[in-house]
């Protein structure tokens, strides 16, 4: 059956009603829904096994790491072909190149009316993702994952700006920090004397945020094509207690939550270099350990009031609901190096090179072995073929 396409603006008006009628639902149905769908999806979740088997791999080749053609001997070549890094980092600086000069986000006006628009669009975005986000930072992020583990992630959100106070004296007044505005209140005392008390106030403005995400932590519902169209798709995310306590989730279902337990066969330790990820084990302060949290995208009728999309956030088990809001849409944009048709995942460049890189590393091993024996031989005499004589 053709599958209709839905844009992200579509989602934004009324919710269309419920095909089954069914009311609002409970928490726990809710988080049953969502482990469900989780387990079914393509990522970490479902067929996460098979897939991080052959990121994780890609990893290890594009680090020169071939645990796959181990050297079992002694005094044995241990020499490593380059093939998969040496592509990738070939093309990186020509993606770089094409999707950061000036011309790569252009809005074209339709009429000589909208000339002006255009141009003020086109520098709006530009500033949005080179100014105000590190926005060259994460194009390469995610073009190089695209690159090694097949797909590459970006996550989008609306910030909402946030005011800080802060009572000064009048000295203090004087000399303000650097975008801090100057209030006052005056009141009158018991004397009947005037009090002037004075507030340093700065604004955050709001913003749009942008970030890569890794695709190791990234999972989607198997029949996802676009992953605009997606029904469900869930972001996994390592975050400390007190962090999340300031984003503004409850603090005593935060402290519920358990202690990260990484698994060090994963995509996030195969990217180390210097052994920099943290299993969790010493975290020994409650507010400063590390959690695993989920934030799950769906589109599905929760409330009773019609199909939406929703976030809802849990904790790594999906036994605990942390929050749950209304969303306009899927706010993340995936790409694949070579597309696999109908399929939302599809090959990396490391798949098309691992072979050759296997392939050269054996040759070229073979070849160092054998010209290590030629110049240093070594004659051995079998034990049974001798005696005393």
């Amino acid at each position: 059956m053709p599958q209709a396409t839905r844009d992200f603006d579509d989602v934004s008006g009324a919710a269309r009603p419920s095909k089954d009628g069914r009311g609002a639902l409970e928490e726990g149905q809710i988080l049953g829904i969502l482990k469900a769908e989780k387990e079914n999806s393509v990522g970490f979740a479902g067929s996460g096994d098979t897939l991080d088997a052959q990121r994780i791999k890609a990893l290890q080749y594009f680090k020169g790491e071939m645990r796959d053609l181990p050297v079992k001997a002694q005094n044995k070549s241990k020499a490593t072909d380059s093939t998969v890094s040496d592509t990738v980092e070939t093309l990186m600086p020509d993606l770089m190149e094409i999707f950061t000069e000036e011309e790569a986000v252009t809005f074209e006006a339709v009429n000589p009316q909208d000339v002006d628009a255009a141009k003020y669009a086109t520098d709006l975005v530009r500033d949005i993702i080179f100014n105000q986000n590190e926005g060259w930072l994460a194009l390469y992020s995610a073009f190089k994952d695209a690159a090694i583990a097949k797909l590459g992630v970006i996550k989008f959100w609306y910030q909402e700006g946030e005011e800080e106070q802060r009572e000064v004296s009048e000295d203090e007044a004087r000399d303000l920090k650097s975008g801090e505005q100057l209030t006052h209140d005056v009141d009158v005392n018991e004397d009947g004397e005037q009090v002037v008390t004075y507030y340093a106030t700065k604004t955050t403005p709001a913003k749009i945020m942008i970030e890569a995400v890794d695709p190791g932590d990234f999972s989607a519902s198997d029949d996802t094509i676009r992953i605009i169209d997606a029904d469900y798709c869930v972001h996994r995310s390592e975050e400390r207690v007190q962090d999340l306590i300031e984003m503004g989730y409850d603090e005593d279902k935060v402290l519920q939550l358990d202690r990260h337990d990484a698994d060090t066969d994963t995509t996030d330790f195969a990217r180390d270099t210097v052994g920099e990820t943290s299993d969790g084990t010493n975290d020994t302060d409650n507010y400063m350990r590390h959690v695993t949290i989920n934030e799950h995208y769906i589109r599905t009728d929760l409330d009773g009031e019609g199909i939406k999309y929703w976030k809802v956030t849990t904790s790594s088990d999906e036994s605990l609901m942390l929050d749950k809001e209304e969303v306009r849409g899927i706010p993340f944009v995936t790409f694949t190096p070579f597309p696999t048709p109908h399929r939302l995942v599809g090959l990396s460049i490391a798949d098309k090179t691992m072979e050759s890189q296997r392939t050269k590393t054996a040759l070229k091993r073979t070849m160092l072995n054998s010209a290590y024996f030629a110049v240093n031989q070594r004659y051995v005499v079998s034990e049974r073929g001798s005696n005393q004589y």
